[in-house]
């Protein structure tokens, strides 16, 4: 029965980690990649490109969103066995 929990914690640490990965992979490319994500809002910046520079950040917002509920629409197909609970005041 142990490893139900450590089932519940993985889901929630996957969910959270993979926007964090995302977001940190951007930040990586601003200070020093020749391509990517990152390099095109340094470029967009650098030539006063706003609208380019907003829209990528637009993406770098979106992408992590979309992958956070395709790993809980997962979460919830693997863990459909659990009885829901509400909890009430």
């Amino acid at each position: 029965m142990w490893w139900f929990r450590r089932l519940f914690h993985g889901c929630s640490a996957t969910k959270i980690g993979i926007g964090l990965a995302l977001t940190g992979a951007v930040v990586g490319e601003l200070v020093g990649a020749s391509s990517g994500l990152g390099r095109y809002i340094t470029n967009s910046l650098n030539v006063i490109d706003m609208t380019g520079a907003v829209t990528a950040l637009f993406v770098m917002a979106v992408v992590p969103m979309v992958v956070y509920y395709a790993v809980l629409l997962i979460e919830r197909r693997m863990l459909a066995w659990r009885p829901v609970t509400v909890q009430t005041r």
